[in-house]
């Protein structure tokens, strides 16, 4: 299988959750109800913020650290474990996460929920196949970095790196 098709490939479980994410927005203009909860729409926002937070910082740190091949950031040359990824293993992913429990509290619909939270179990697998095109490409450097770094729990990420600092 070319590289081409392989990246593809392991992009199925994100494009699926992406699209599910699509098709719980488009349920929730057509059915818009008035929130029950409407404080909760500001905790929804705050969560977006936060999203397209990691999604720049991981976004920038690949630039920066990964020797990108060509103009795809997302293919580096190095094993990236400085900025935002000493933290947590996959910022985009979990920025994915957070922008999705942003919408739960947005829609606060039973029609958005089921399928906002399909739509996470499919980008967890995402993640999960990506660890796995990770070890294949990076190896024991790979191994030594999932020791230190979760793929998606940043509270234990920030503990571990306060604590193995001092």
């Amino acid at each position: 299988m070319s590289s081409k098709a392989q990246s593809s490939a392991h992009n199925i479980p994100l494009i699926i959750g992406a699209g599910l994410l699509v098709l719980c927005f488009a349920l929730h203009l057509i059915l818009s109800p008035e929130p029950l909860f409407p404080q909760y729409t500001k905790i929804g926002a705050g969560f977006w913020l936060l999203a397209v937070s990691f999604w720049i910082l991981g976004m920038i740190h690949l630039k920066r650290y990964g020797s990108p091949e060509g103009k795809n950031y997302m293919q580096t040359q190095k094993l990236v474990c400085k900025g935002i990824f000493s933290v947590i293993r996959h910022p985009q992913y979990f920025g994915f996460l957070l922008f999705s429990i942003g919408f739960i509290f947005i829609s606060q619909s039973i029609y958005v929920l089921v399928p906002t939270v399909i739509a996470m179990i499919f980008v967890i697998l995402g993640c999960r196949r990506e660890d796995q095109i990770m070890q294949e490409k990076f190896g024991d450097e790979w191994t030594s970095y999932c020791r230190k770094v979760p793929a998606l729990n940043i509270v234990i990420g920030i503990w571990r790196k306060n604590t193995s600092s001092s």
